[in-house]
Order: C-alpha cells, then structure tokens, then sequence
C-alpha cells in the first residue's frame, strides 16, 4: 500500500509561505517578469510551456 507522507514545516517555513501571495500578472508587468526569469531561473530562458492564463 502506498502512503502519502507530507513533509514537516519547520515554524520559519510556515512563517514564510504565510507572506506569500499569488496572483496574477498585470500586462504591464509582463516585460519585468521576463526579465527576472531570464536573470534568475537556471534555464536562462523566458520561453514558457504548458497551459498559461492569459
């Protein structure tokens, strides 16, 4: 039988994901996004895949 163990948040995990808002982008923030993904993610590529709203 398998089992879905969840992991433990530590109290400054649960901290930080408290401060976390999602939402979504507004068109003029579209340009900066791009740029801070190609910055940041290890791909270096802005090129999204899969479903997207939009």
């Amino acid at each position: 039988m398998k089992t879905n163990l969840r992991p433990v948040l530590t109290d400054a995990d649960q901290r930080l994901l408290d401060g976390v808002q999602v939402r979504l982008l507004r068109p003029d923030e579209r340009v900066r996004f791009d740029q801070l993904l190609i910055e940041q993610h290890y791909l270096q590529s802005a090129d999204l895949v899969g479903e997207q709203v939009g």
